[in-house]
């Protein structure tokens, strides 16, 4: 029993719907939340008080739940889970039906928590996957596909970063490209000539993204832009969802 109560009092969660007391004010349902982590007195306060800081609801603290927008709803919510200090907090498709500015601001929170609590985040959403996580673990048919940091995993499960130019030549282009081992994915002409726009995939590294820009400046042509990005998550993703069950 003691472990258990142990393990409670470490752990945080903030489901997809935040269930508040529609009639409690932020302060009311961040105090509930404290005294059912058996927190009284000053330090309840404390505690209160930090968690409304941290989520940034100073403003709102003594407005009534249901007067609220559904991103602040998700705040008092996150305040709750956070008020007893946990080690470990769980979110659960945490920016579901908010909108973008409402996105980014809980984003903003979700940075703001790390070095104080580890996160763990469930989501579909791979944009808040991009934006938020250092490590994955990718389930499919309740397995463990694979392991790692976003690139580990893009590696592992076979998707190619990605070589994005804009170029004034793009037959010389596509020939340096193959040169260096790439292939062609898209080709596409801009809307202000001469230039085009090339995606190349394959073995992208900053290596072979070098030995590009001296096969191109060797041929003379004019680079406007040449980034090396990450292959999209949502590619490991559709290639999970071909592979037979």
């Amino acid at each position: 029993f003691v472990c258990r109560e142990a393990g409670r009092r470490g752990f945080g969660c903030l489901r997809e719907r935040t269930p508040l007391l529609p009639d409690a004010t932020v302060e009311q349902s961040s105090a509930w939340s404290a005294w059912m982590h058996r927190l009284s007195g000053a330090r309840l306060q404390r505690c209160v008080d930090d968690a409304i800081a941290r989520c940034d609801l100073d403003e709102v603290r003594r407005r009534a739940c249901r007067a609220l927008s559904r991103g602040f709803r998700q705040r008092v919510g996150l305040a709750a889970a956070l008020v007893h200090d946990p080690q470990l907090l769980v979110l659960d498709e945490p920016t579901a039906g908010l909108d973008p500015a409402q996105v980014l601001a809980f984003r903003n929170l979700q940075h703001a928590l790390k070095g104080r609590v580890t996160v763990l985040l469930s989501t579909h959403v791979l944009a808040e996957v991009e934006a938020v996580c250092d490590r994955l673990v990718v389930l499919d048919r309740g397995r463990v596909i694979s392991t790692g940091t976003p690139d580990e995993v893009r590696q592992a499960l076979g998707v190619s970063a990605r070589l994005e130019l804009e170029v004034d030549d793009p037959v010389r282009a596509e020939s340096a490209l193959l040169e260096c081992g790439l292939r062609i994915a898209q080709r596409t002409a801009c809307a202000d000539a001469p230039w085009t726009a090339i995606v190349a995939e394959g073995a992208v590294t900053p290596e072979v993204r070098g030995r590009v820009a001296q096969g191109l400046a060797r041929d003379g042509v004019a680079i406007r832009r040449l980034d090396q990005e990450p292959g999209p998550l949502e590619e490991a993703f559709r290639r999970l969802g071909e592979e037979p069950a």
